[in-house]
């Protein structure tokens, strides 16, 4: 118990004594507004939306020069992709269904028997925070994952009543959530 006070105490402290200073936007060096997801409407067998999600290798110039390889999503729109940091942004309305197909298109890998270690770089899969919605396949399932070169469908069905908001999605495959949300 007294480590715990000690450690609270500690916490405490830090946030008390940081002082903040807020400064002014940058108007150079800043990230563009991602792209709106496309939805298609298909009307059988059930009315429900339908998209492609990519999960990619992505490569750019830095303003310093640097070149980087990360991961990024992008939509796949009839083959072409644009791939984006951050990804696109993806509305949904309440009373819609949603089938998100979602593709890996990173490196194959098998899949890692380790636990609690990083691992699995390129093995991946989605989670979003916020949707009310079944946390079971195909809906979002976050022990659900897709080796490079795979994929499936992640349906959303968003109740009438659901709240608005500005909710996240990423990447939440254990072992690699860390290397590819941070990347």
């Amino acid at each position: 118990m007294h480590s715990l006070f000690r450690t609270s105490l500690f916490a405490a402290l830090v946030c008390s004594t940081s002082i903040v200073q807020a400064s002014q936007c940058p108007s150079t060096n800043t990230i563009a507004a991602p792209a709106d997801f496309v939805w298609t409407f298909q009307s059988t067998p059930e009315p429900h939306y339908v998209g492609t999600l990519v999960c990619d290798q992505y490569t750019f110039v830095t303003d310093s020069g640097d070149t980087l390889t990360t991961r990024a999503y992008g939509q796949d729109l009839g083959g072409n992709v644009n791939l984006s940091i951050p990804g696109p942004t993806i509305r949904m309305t309440p009373g819609n269904k949603y089938v998100l197909r979602y593709e890996n298109r990173l490196p194959y890998q098998a899949p890692s028997p380790e636990h609690n270690v990083l691992k699995d770089a390129d093995i991946s899969n989605l989670h979003t925070h916020g949707l009310h919605i079944s946390g079971e396949t195909p809906g979002d399932d976050v022990t659900r994952f897709f080796e490079g070169g795979f994929g499936g469908d992640f349906v959303y069905d968003i109740s009438a009543d659901h709240m608005g908001g500005t909710y996240w999605y990423h990447a939440h495959h254990h072992g690699s959530t860390f290397l590819q949300v941070s990347t």
